[in-house]
C-alpha cells in the first residue's frame, strides 16, 4: 500500500490498516527505525508506553526518581470507556 505525504508532512493511514490495528482518532503512534530507510510504526498502548519511559534510562547508571516521574508525566493519559482519565498524575506531596 502507498500513501502520499501532504504539504504539512501528514499522511493518511489506509483504512484497511487502521481497521486491522484498531486505530482511532487521537491514538498515539510510535515510529522506530528497523534499519536505514525502513521504519516500523505501532499503536502506543499503556503497556508499551511504560517500555518507552524505561528505554530513556537504559544507559544511565543512576536515575533519580524525579527524572522518572517527569518522563512518566509526559506520557499521554489513558482513557476509560467513559472518556475520563482513570489515573491522576498530580505531583502533590503528602
Amino acid at each position: 500500500m502507498k500513501t502520499k505525504l501532504t504539504s504539512k508532512a501528514q499522511i493518511t493511514i489506509p483504512k484497511a490498516i487502521r481497521q486491522q490495528m484498531n486505530l482511532k482518532e487521537g491514538d498515539f503512534i510510535s515510529f522506530e527505525q528497523e534499519k536505514p530507510g525502513t521504519w516500523v510504526f505501532s499503536k502506543v498502548t499503556p503497556k508499551n508506553q511504560a517500555y518507552g519511559v524505561a528505554d530513556q534510562f537504559c544507559n544511565v547508571r543512576h536515575v533519580k526518581v524525579e527524572d522518572m516521574n517527569v518522563a512518566i508525566r509526559k506520557l499521554p493519559m489513558p482513557e476509560t470507556s467513559s472518556g475520563l482519565c482513570s489515573v491522576s498524575r498530580s505531583s502533590s506531596k503528602p
